[in-house]
């Protein structure tokens, strides 16, 4: 069975209980069968991989759930040491301030 989201009025994402219900709402929406809504879902090409599965709503949209993303590698695996005492795991979260490096919770307060 394939996972499915629906897109809500918010334009957000969500995973589908029933996905068989909205795959056939696609299929007699376009006119065709539910296995060539199942195809079109599993395409390669990125315009087909949304398909409209009601005329009279504004987000009427469904699609595979995507892969998770990968996480975030670490640039400093050990952390690092800043001058204002703080140890940080990623590079965005170095500021330079004129007191030398910080988090930015303490650039924050530094700044203040």
């Amino acid at each position: 069975m394939m996972q499915l989201q629906r897109r809500y009025q918010n334009g957000k994402w969500y995973d589908e209980n029933e996905p068989e219900r909205f795959i056939a709402m696609a299929a007699e929406h376009h006119g065709v069968s539910p296995d060539i809504i199942r195809q079109r879902l599993e395409s390669s090409k990125r315009r087909e991989r949304e398909i409209r599965y009601r005329a009279d709503d504004w987000y009427p949209y469904i699609r595979l759930t995507p892969p998770p993303r990968r996480p975030r590698r670490i640039d400093y695996p050990d952390g690092r040491q800043l001058d204002c005492g703080c140890t940080v795991e990623m590079a965005h979260e170095v500021m330079s301030s004129s007191r030398g490096t910080s988090c930015p919770n303490c650039y924050d307060r530094m700044s203040d």
